[in-house]
């Protein structure tokens, strides 16, 4: 039998958390891995090119993307993160039982108000 009493950190003490732009992926990140998600987040996001995907070059059909929107759209970003930070998770296994409540902080810039993705909102 283990005697060793349980190491309890602040971490375990989370009930909440929120993140808007670049720290919407790490409160998404910690949502769905937990804790220990925190052991491989560097390598699998901040040391990574993230950028990589995107279109940075001068050619006639970026130069039509950007006259109709823009060249990057949120599909290349969303899609780096699908393949490679989530795994295809869906933000439903952000909703763990004993996990923390997440919002994602959003704007929608049209309407002029913010967002937020929550279990009620999404």
């Amino acid at each position: 039998i283990d005697q060793r009493p349980k190491r309890r950190t602040l971490v375990d003490d989370i009930r909440m958390v929120s993140g808007a732009s670049g720290g919407a992926v790490a409160a998404a990140y910690f949502g769905y891995k937990g804790r220990d998600g925190y052991r491989d987040f560097r390598e699998r996001f901040l040391t990574q090119n993230a950028e990589a995907d995107l279109r940075t070059s001068f050619s006639p059909v970026n130069f039509i993307r950007a006259y109709y929107g823009g060249v990057n759209d949120r599909s290349g970003f969303a899609r780096w993160l699908n393949d490679h930070l989530f795994d295809g998770a869906t933000f439903k296994a952000l909703h763990r039982p004993k996990g923390p409540i997440v919002w994602i902080n959003a704007s929608d810039i049209y309407n002029r108000t913010p967002f937020l993705f929550t279990y009620d909102t999404f």
